[in-house]
């Protein structure tokens, strides 16, 4: 039998997977959400309700598999509690969104227009967890550089080589 802390890591690994569906489907609605506004753009009220229900859905399925990676992985705990208190936001406002769009209230464009805010901090801080916190600083050239120094190093390590050239 599978020890039950082994089946919470292992679904807490489908965090990664399971987090940018939600994001893609929440800002796709917030863009339709606003674009709805325009007579030009007929976008019907069941659409946004559906958009914004999938990335309900999705984005609580990120959260649940969200704190069980957190139990199991080595994050900074400070970065840990920022990501993991915006997602909760995030989700909760995406509730929000959702329960004043089906009520017909006007102030569901901007809780949307936040709502995306909230998403790109969110993820941001999600990256920061995953790549470092200097991932959006580092540039080009000097990962090539380090790609570069790093096959260098690799060139001589044959051990059978090695075994050969020493005395």
């Amino acid at each position: 039998m599978i020890p039950l802390i082994q089946i919470s890591e292992t679904i807490g690994r489908f965090h990664p997977v399971l987090v940018h569906l939600p994001i893609g489907i929440m800002v796709i609605a917030v863009a339709m959400h606003w674009l709805s506004e325009n007579p030009r753009y007929a976008i019907s009220e069941q659409v946004l309700r559906l958009l914004y229900g999938a990335g309900i859905g999705g984005a609580l399925l990120a959260l649940i598999t969200g704190f069980l990676l957190s139990n199991h992985g080595e994050y900074e705990d400070g970065t840990l509690a920022l990501h993991m208190w915006l997602a909760i936001f995030t989700a909760t406002l995406s509730l929000l969104v959702f329960a004043r769009l089906v009520q017909r209230k006007s102030d569901a464009r901007w809780l949307a227009l936040l709502l995306a805010a909230m998403i790109l901090c969110t993820g941001h801080w999600g990256g920061v967890l995953s790549h470092g916190a200097d991932y959006l600083n580092r540039s080009g050239k000097k990962n090539q550089q380090g790609a570069a120094q790093k096959e260098l190093q690799n060139t001589d390590s044959d051990p059978l080589l090695v075994k050969n050239i020493q005395p």
